[in-house]
C-alpha cells in the first residue's frame, strides 16, 4: 500500500509488489478500511506492532463503550456496566486480538453496538446527526469485514424492523431504510466486483483445505457454553484455541431472560429481550453441527469457513441480555432520597460481584501464549517477500486470490528484490525478445509502463506481471489485446513490426465502472437528502435513562486504572490460580495418559491420547501428544503419528491433518527447558486397509536432516526411533472402496 501511495495511488485493487512482485488482486476482494487506517499511522513513522496494538486497544474500548451506551439506553446505568464488560471481555473478542490477530473482525464487532444506538435514535427522532452517523457506521462495517457484514445483517435488520414497528407513530422509520440503501450504493465500488468477479480468482481454494472447510469447524454446545476459564501457563507454548461464549456470559444471559418473566419490564424491553434471545440462540445454533444442512443449502456461507465465528456474532445480544438483569424500574415507589441503606447497597454489591467475576474470568485470555512479537518493527517489502516464501504468497495461506489462469505460482525473487531496493522493476521480459528488437525508451510506473521499441518483425511480448481483468494495452494510442500465458498466467500481447509506443496500465472494467456509478449516485443522493430535506435536530432525540454516579466519567476512569494496576502490577508478576504452571500442579493439558518417555537428549513425550480404540477403514483417529524440552533442542524437530499394520508396514498416508483450534508451536530450536507443546494428529488409513489389529506409533525427527531421534530406554541406552503407543482395531469401511479411491485402473 505504501508503494502505491508513494506513486500517487490512494487505492488500488491490484497490489503490484505482492506475490513476489508479480502482483495480486488483494483489494479487489478484501476489505480495505482496516488496512488503510493502519497504513496511515505506519506512514507517520509509528512501528507496526504499536500501530496494531493501538487499533486493537481502540477497537476493544470502542466495543466496551458502545455496549455501555447501548445497554444504558435500553436498560439503565447499572445494566450498562454488566453489558459493557460482558461484551468487551468475552473470550471471543480477546481470542480475536491475542490469538487470531484478526483486526478487521475486531473493528467490525466494535462498530456493531454503535450501529444499534444510531439506528434507534434515527427511527425515534429522525435526527440529522443520527442519519449521518448511521450511514457512516454502516459504510465502515461494509468496508471493514466482509464476513461480519454478511453475518450481522439479519440481526441488525431485525432490530431496525422492530424499532420501526415500535415507533411507527413517529413516522421516521423510512429514514433507516434510506440509510441502508445509500450505504449499499456508497460501497458498491467494492462489493459489486468482489461478489461478481469471484470466478476470476481461485476462491475455491479458500474452502478446499480441511481447516477452512466448514464441515470440520463446528463446535458443540458443551464447548461453547460450559467451559471454565483455563489458567494461563507461561510454559505452554501453543495451547489450542478454544472458542467459547464464556460461562459467565451464558449464565447472566439466562438470568436476563428469566428476569423478564419475573420483574416489571417496559413493552420495548420485553420485545428486545425476546429479539436478543432469538438472535443469540440462532447464532449459537448455527455454530453447531446440527445446522449443517443450512450451511450446505447456501453456498455463500461456505466462505465464512468457520461456523464458530457465529459465537462472536452472538456476543452482543448475549451481553445485552446479561445487562438486562440489572434493569432499573422506570419509576420508583419511593423518592430517590429515601432509596438508601440495603435497598441500594445490595444491588450495587451484587453488581460489583458480577463485574469482578467477569474481569477475573477473562484474565487468562488477556495473555498471548506466544508472547511479544520480536520481528522487525518497521518491515519492508523484503520482509513481506520472505514471509511469502514461507508459504504465504499474496499474504494468503491458501493463495486463493491468484487469477484462475495461474497454474504455476511464481518463485523468482528478482521483481521483489527490485521493490526492496527502492525502484520499480523492469517488467518487459527482454530475455524473451527476438533478435534485433531495440528498446528505445521505457518509463515504468507502479501500475503500468510506457515503452517505445523498434522491431524488425512481429512478435509476442511477455510482461512479468500476472494477467487479471483491468489490464489495458494501447499500441500507438490504439487498443490492443492482452492475454494470459498458459501455465504461468503472465501477461502477453502481440507487437507488430516497426517502431511503436506501448502503453500498458491497470485500470477498470465495466463491472467496476458500474460500481463507481452507484457510488457517485449514492453520494449525490446523500447530499440532496441532507441539503433539501433538513431532518429534526437534537431536541427530538430519545432521552437516555438518567445517569447515576455509576455512569460518571470519573468512576469509569478510576475503574480502568484500577484494573490496569491489578493486571500489570500484581497478577502478571506472581503465580496465581489464574496464572500458574499446570504441570507443577500435576496436570497434563489436553492428554490423559501419562508417559514421560525421553527421545534423544532434549525431548520428552509427557503423555498422549488416542481418541478411539477402533475405527472403520475409511475413518480417522486423533492422536494427541504432549512434548516437553529438557533443554534447548539442537534441531527443529517434528513428530509424526503412524498406523502400523500386522505386516509391519505403515498404512497411514504421508502427513497428518490437524484438528480445529490447533496452533503451530514455534521452532523447537527456540524452546527453553521446561517449556512444552501440544501436538495433535488426525490420522487416516490408506484406501483398502484390511480389517485387523494395528499399532499406533510415534516418531520424532529433525526437520532438516530427517534423522529420527531414538527412544531412551530406562537403563539409559538408546533404542529404536519409533515408540508404540497402543493398538487400534480397524473394522470394515462404512462405504465400500471404489476403483478410483484405490487408484486401480
Amino acid at each position: 500500500m505504501r508503494d502505491a501511495l508513494r506513486h500517487g495511488w490512494l487505492f488500488s485493487r491490484w497490489m503490484p509488489n505482492l506475490a513476489l512482485g508479480y502482483g495480486y488482486p488483494f483489494f479487489n476482494y478484501r476489505e480495505p478500511l482496516p488496512y488503510s487506517m493502519g497504513e496511515a499511522l505506519y506512514t507517520l513513522g509509528l512501528p507496526l506492532p504499536l500501530v496494531l496494538g493501538l487499533f486493537y486497544a481502540l477497537s476493544l474500548m470502542a466495543a466496551a463503550y458502545g455496549a455501555f451506551v447501548l445497554c444504558r439506553m435500553l436498560f439503565g446505568p447499572r445494566a450498562a456496566w454488566v453489558g459493557a464488560i460482558t461484551y468487551a471481555l468475552a473470550p471471543y473478542l480477546l481470542v480475536d486480538i491475542y490469538r487470531r490477530g484478526n483486526l478487521p473482525e475486531s473493528i467490525a464487532l466494535a462498530i456493531l453496538p454503535w450501529l444499534f444506538i444510531q439506528f434507534r435514535t434515527l427511527v425515534i427522532s429522525g435526527s440529522q446527526k443520527a442519519f449521518i452517523k448511521s450511514l457512516v457506521l454502516l459504510v465502515m462495517l461494509f468496508l471493514s469485514h466482509n464476513i461480519s457484514a454478511l453475518l450481522l445483517v439479519p440481526f441488525l435488520g431485525s432490530y431496525v424492523l422492530y424499532q420501526a414497528w415500535l415507533y411507527r407513530s413517529h413516522r421516521k422509520w423510512h429514514l433507516a431504510f434510506i440509510v441502508v440503501i445509500l450505504a449499499v450504493m456508497l460501497t458498491a465500488w467494492f462489493w459489486l466486483p468482489a461478489l461478481l468477479e469471484q470466478d476470476m480468482v481461485q476462491l475455491n481454494l479458500s474452502t478446499s483445505t480441511r481447516n477452512n472447510d466448514f464441515h470440520f469447524n463446528f463446535i458443540s454446545l458443551g464447548q461453547m457454553l460450559w467451559q471454565l476459564p483455563v489458567p494461563y501457563d507461561p510454559n505452554f507454548l501453543n495451547p489450542p484455541m478454544k472458542i467459547t461464549l464464556g460461562i459467565g456470559q451464558g449464565v447472566l444471559a439466562l438470568l436476563g431472560i428469566g428476569c423478564a418473566f419475573i420483574f416489571p419490564r417496559s413493552k420495548e424491553q420485553r420485545g428486545l429481550i425476546l429479539l436478543f434471545s432469538l438472535a443469540a440462540l440462532g447464532y449459537l445454533w448455527m455454530s453447531t453441527a446440527s445446522s449443517v444442512f443450512v450451511w450446505e443449502a447456501f453456498p455463500l456461507l461456505s466462505f465464512v469457513q468457520f461456523p464458530w465465528r457465529l459465537v462472536g456474532r452472538a456476543l452482543l445480544p448475549v451481553s445485552l441480555l446479561a445487562g438486562s438483569v440489572f434493569t432499573e424500574r422506570g419509576s420508583s415507589p419511593e423518592p430517590p432520597e429515601q432509596q438508601t441503606g440495603y435497598r441500594t447497597a445490595i444491588p450495587v454489591l451484587f453488581l460489583c460481584f458480577v463485574v469482578a467475576g467477569l474481569v477475573i474470568g477473562a484474565y487468562p485470555d488477556m495473555l498471548p501464549p506466544k508472547g511479544v512479537c520480536m520481528l522487525n518493527p518497521y518491515p519492508g517489502i523484503s520482509e513481506v517477500s520472505a514471509y511469502e516464501l514461507q508459504g504465504w504468497l499474496g499474504m494468503d495461506p491458501e493463495q486463493s486470490y491468484f487469477p484462475v489462469w495461474v497454474e504455476e505460482h511464481p518463485s523468482d525473487t528478482a521483481l521483489a528484490a527490485a521493490f526492496a531496493a527502492g525502484h520499480l522493476p523492469e517488467r518487459l521480459d527482454v530475455d524473451q525478445l527476438p533478435q534485433g528488437v531495440e528498446v528505445v525508451s521505457a518509463d515504468y510506473r507502479i501500475l503500468g509502463a510506457s515503452i517505445r521499441l523498434n522491431s524488425p518483425e512481429a512478435f509476442r511480448a511477455r510482461w512479468k506481471g500476472l494477467y487479471f481483468p483491468g489490464w489495458h494495452l494501447r499500441i500507438d494510442g490504439q487498443p490492443a489485446l492482452v492475454t494470459p500465458e498458459d501455465g504461468t498466467g503472465l501477461i502477453t500481447f502481440e507487437v507488430p513490426a516497426g517502431e511503436h509506443t506501448l502503453d500498458l496500465r491497470f485500470g477498470s472494467t465495466p463491472l467496476r465502472m458500474w460500481g463507481m456509478a452507484f457510488f457517485c449516485a449514492g453520494f449525490v443522493i446523500t447530499g440532496v437528502v441532507l441539503a433539501r430535506y433538513p431532518l429534526p435536530g437534537k431536541k427530538h432525540e430519545p432521552k437516555v435513562t438518567d445517569r447515576d454516579w455509576l455512569s460518571s466519567g470519573t468512576v469509569i476512569i478510576l475503574l480502568a486504572l484500577g484494573l490496569l494496576y491489578v493486571k500489570y502490577g500484581i497478577m502478571d508478576r506472581m503465580p496465581t490460580p489464574l496464572r500458574q504452571s499446570r504441570l507443577n500442579e500435576g496436570q497434563l493439558p489436553e492428554v490423559d495418559v501419562a508417559l514421560n518417555q525421553q527421545f534423544g537428549d532434549s525431548i520428552t513425550l509427557l503423555g498422549y491420547d488416542i481418541s478411539e480404540p477402533s475405527m472403520p477403514g475409511d475413518g480417522e483417529v486423533q492422536v494427541d501428544l504432549l512434548w516437553q524440552a529438557n533443554g534447548t533442542p539442537y534441531g527443529d524437530y517434528r513428530a509424526v503419528a503412524l498406523i502400523i499394520g500386522p505386516d509391519g508396514q505403515s498404512w497411514s498416508p504421508a502427513g497428518t491433518a490437524r484438528p480445529s483450534g490447533y496452533e503451530p508451536p514455534p521452532s523447537s530450536t527456540g524452546w527453553r527447558g521446561g517449556q512444552y507443546i501440544y501436538d495433535p494428529h488426525i490420522v487416516s488409513l490408506l484406501p483398502g486397509a484390511p480389517p485387523g489389529s494395528y499399532q499406533v506409533e510415534v516418531v520424532i525427527f529433525d526437520k532438516e536432516t530427517l534423522t529420527p531421534l531414538p527412544v531412551v530406554n530406562s537403563d539409559g541406552s538408546l533404542g529404536e526411533p519409533g515408540l508404540v503407543l497402543g493398538t487400534l482395531s480397524v473394522t470394515r469401511p462404512t462405504t465400500p472402496f471404489t476403483h478410483e479411491s484405490l487408484e486401480v485402473g
